[in-house]
């Protein structure tokens, strides 16, 4: 099931209950329950207490659930695929998938849950602070980057919401949008417009001279390079590299003398020094259509970088070159 809303319904007696996410503030009659999933994926269904939520009745096979199953979690279907149903169901020869599938995800991994979780934990349900809303938002399935200020919208002030999905989701952003009206509505004061705005990865390019240690074998230092650099595709890095995808804020400029700094303390350089430094077009989605530009490349001292956009660097577009360490003359 999909962690954020899950495709379940819950009757008592024949009456459907409602899944809520707490029972903070819930009176003891009311017909509630939330969901919760363990560390081995499976999912369990937790009623109150007559203090907190009503309690369930005495009786038997008074409470029935019904739910979606299946592998798809989001997104379209893929070519060449059909959908199956895991019951053949009476009076159809066919099931087809009528569009994109939303609000699903894979089990959410620790390093999110370390994110999102304390934000989540001290709103208490209610979205008040804009940290808030970048908890919040975080912690939807498919949201890789989440950024809330405050500015002008159409001269009048309003909540900037800007938010980045997994590459691949980015279709799922009208659902997204609409989730995030529904809270504002529900769980945030709705005094003031909430603007969601989508944003985007904004590919670069770099090109680095580097001089390595001769005791070190040159494999492992450019490995090292490139886990300092954090390129895209690297689950490994996307939260220490300084271009991962989780080490970045939406909208954070890039140096070329951070660069250099960073690289100088990769254990085996001796020497480094950044020779290209560039953006590829605001447009571009994927980055294996991004043809580099042609040597010799453009030096950048900076990469501005928009509210709305998030610097990441492709293995494609990253040239390293061992080379010798300059030396300062006979007398250095």
């Amino acid at each position: 099931m999909p962690p954020q809303v899950p495709e379940l319904e819950v009757y008592v007696d024949g009456r459907r209950w409602e899944r809520v996410d707490s029972f903070f503030g819930r009176g003891p009659a009311e017909p509630v329950y939330i969901v919760r999933e363990d560390a081995q994926n499976r999912s369990f269904v937790q009623f109150g207490d007559n203090v907190n939520g009503s309690r369930l009745p005495s009786g038997l096979k008074n409470v029935t659930a019904r739910w979606r199953s299946g592998s798809g979690a989001f997104g379209p279907l893929k070519p060449g695929t059909t959908p199956s149903a895991a019951e053949r169901p009476a009076g159809f020869d066919k099931v087809s998938l009528a569009g994109i599938v939303t609000g699903g995800a894979a089990p959410e991994s620790g390093d999110k849950a370390r994110d999102a979780a304390p934000g989540k934990v001290q709103s208490l349900g209610r979205l008040v602070s804009l940290g808030d809303f970048e908890s919040e938002t975080l912690s939807l399935p498919g949201v890789v980057a989440a950024s809330a200020a405050w500015d002008l919208h159409q001269g009048i002030p309003a909540v900037i919401l800007r938010v980045m999905l997994k590459a691949g989701r980015e279709a799922e952003f009208a659902a997204l949008r609409g989730t995030l009206a529904h809270l504002q509505r529900c769980r945030g004061p709705d005094r003031f417009p909430v603007i969601v705005q989508q944003a985007l990865p904004r590919y670069t390019y770099l090109d680095l001279h580097y001089a390595r240690d001769p005791l070190r074998r040159a494999e492992d230092v450019d490995a090292a390079l490139r886990a300092r650099l954090g390129l895209v595709g690297d689950s490994a890095t996307e939260r220490s590299g300084l271009f991962g995808l989780h080490a970045r804020r939406l909208g954070e400029r890039e140096y070329a003398s951070r660069i250099e700094g960073s690289v100088q303390n990769v254990a085996g350089v001796l020497w480094c020094k950044v020779v290209a430094l560039g953006r590829f077009s605001a447009s571009a989605i994927d980055p294996s259509t991004l043809p580099l530009p042609a040597a010799p490349r453009p030096n950048a001292a900076a990469l501005p970088c928009a509210a709305n956009e998030l610097l990441q660097l492709d293995a494609r577009h990253l040239s390293l070159t061992a080379v010798a360490a300059p030396t300062a003359g006979e007398c250095a």
